[in-house]
């Protein structure tokens, strides 16, 4: 009898030798193999019976299937990025394993592993009919429905963050440019130059631009078709993680212990709130408020408009992963901690331990949609609205 584990170890045998007869891959391209598309959906994971449906059911949410993607076991590698990307979920681990299953069923449609890796990918994402994933050097382009190699090549300048895609257009930074790759004639197109490095990712704002903020805290608004600066803003130091964008404005940590609101008009400031502490996660934002994680504080949610403080919760940690009737749910992966929370006064309506999820992604409507968990190994459940 071929238990679930036995058919994930035979999984990634198979996944293993296809790289080593090529795959299927063009000659002469240096990419692990493919795998054979399965059009079944896989048994259940030895462990689903374990997934505590009620405290999803407590989230409003049910099991709809449970799977898993071939990470590399070899290498010990884990979850570093997943998206829902048309009738794919698409997941990366941290050596460039790449796995995509179907949303419907949860089947295996394809997987497969870059060789001579040069770090582990910075971005994943959908361009049509293919899925293109970059790291620091090349870009790779798969086809999103047979998972077959179809093209590498190599970027202008060695990427410094994860790029901002637009159409042809890959948009990232390089030391202290900002750089427009071509994928047609693979070559830079334009450059623009920022007073100091830029590490931290870039953010997109909508329209063609792109928000990028340097090590000296200078943040720009970047139109991506022409490489001109639409506007300009300034911080005491750099940002402690990604900014996020909602209500006409782009909203940074800092680690100068302050959040920032910054107009993307013009790149002018909208307000500035001091906190404790530097501030080292991405903010979420949610119906008019920007909800910050304040190391020694806890969340606190201030109003997008004026800046002005709504409320604290203490306990509260993570960000948003979803809406559910209005109501955000902030995951914290360090404990495994799903919140319900009431938006208005900082209440926590409904609190679960999710054991064995390392993150939670949603199925591309943020409200009242799909939620996809990830463990650090790559097992993966889909639950629905109920």
């Amino acid at each position: 009898m071929i238990t679930p584990s036995t058919a994930l170890r035979t999984s990634l045998v198979i996944l293993t030798a296809l790289a080593a007869l090529g795959g299927g891959c063009e000659a002469g391209k240096s990419v692990k193999g493919l795998f054979v598309r399965a059009e079944e959906p896989p048994p259940p994971l030895k462990g689903s019976e374990a997934i505590d449906r009620d405290a999803y059911a407590k989230l409003g949410y049910a099991l709809s299937w449970s799977s898993f993607v071939a990470f590399d076991r070899i290498n010990h590698g884990t979850v570093d990025k997943a998206a829902v990307m048309g009738d794919l979920l698409v997941i990366t681990d941290d050596t460039t394993a790449t796995s995509a299953l179907s949303t419907t069923s949860g089947s295996l449609k394809w997987a497969l592993q870059v060789e001579n890796r040069a770090g582990k990918f910075k971005s994943v994402s959908r361009m049509g009919p293919s899925i293109v994933a970059t790291n620091e050097t090349e870009v790779f382009t798969i086809n999103a429905e047979t998972g077959q190699f179809v093209d590498r090549q190599p970027l202008s300048r060695v990427a410094s963050t994860a790029p901002i895609p637009m159409g042809d257009l890959f948009i990232f930074a390089s030391a202290d440019f900002v750089v427009a790759h071509a994928m047609s004639i693979q070559e830079q197109v334009w450059a623009y130059r920022f007073p100091a490095l830029i590490k931290i990712d870039p953010v997109w704002t909508g329209g063609t631009t792109a928000c990028f903020i340097s090590n000296d805290g200078s943040v720009g608004i970047l139109d991506c078709a022409t490489g001109m600066m639409q506007g300009t803003g300034k911080m005491y130091d750099n940002a402690g993680a990604m900014p996020a964008v909602s209500d006409g404005a782009v909203f940074v940590p800092g680690l100068d212990q302050s959040l920032w609101a910054f107009n993307l008009a013009d790149g002018s400031r909208r307000w500035q709130v001091r906190t404790e502490t530097p501030l080292t996660t991405t903010p979420s934002v949610y119906n008019g408020r920007v909800f910050v994680s304040v190391p020694g504080t806890g969340m606190v949610a201030v109003n997008a408009r004026n800046g002005g403080q709504e409320w604290v919760n203490k306990t509260l940690a993570g960000r948003i992963v979803a809406i559910r009737k209005g109501n955000p749910i902030f995951f914290d992966s360090a404990t495994g901690t799903a919140r319900l929370i009431d938006p208005v006064r900082g209440d926590v309506i409904e609190q679960v331990k999710l054991d064995n999820v390392a993150m939670i992604v949603n199925g591309g409507s943020f409200e009242d949609g799909d939620l996809y968990t990830i463990s650090a190994r790559g097992e993966v459940s889909k639950f629905i609205t109920r």
